[in-house]
């Protein structure tokens, strides 16, 4: 008689998904810079758009990657991030919250 073993992978979060929380951190300041160096005109709107599109596309992202990034975070450290890192898709918070976010996370698990 032989028995039959039956594994069941577990599935690890990954822990890169702060990566792109650090690109939306990254995005608004170079945005205000290309703002405060570049003219207002097509060619420069041109140069700026590419970044906010990605900015916006992340933002609209943040709650998902939230949510992945805080499955890592759990596993790994006490940290339990708080359920206001979600709201990073309303445009005056994602000012802040990517930060905020970044610098808990820091404390926690020690990346970034």
């Amino acid at each position: 008689m032989s028995e039959t073993v039956v594994s069941t992978p577990e599935h690890t979060p990954t822990e890169k998904w702060w990566m792109l929380i650090g690109v939306l951190a990254a995005i608004f300041p170079i945005l205000a810079l290309l703002a405060v160096a570049l003219p207002t005109d097509v060619y420069s709107s041109l140069i700026a758009a590419p970044f906010a599109l990605l900015g916006s596309v992340i933002m609209l992202l943040s709650p998902l990657i939230v949510y992945f990034d805080k499955r890592y975070v759990t596993t790994v450290s006490d940290w339990d991030p708080s359920g206001w890192y979600y709201w990073m898709i309303v445009p005056p918070l994602t000012l802040v919250l990517p930060y905020l976010y970044l610098y808990e996370r820091h404390k926690y698990v020690g990346t970034p």
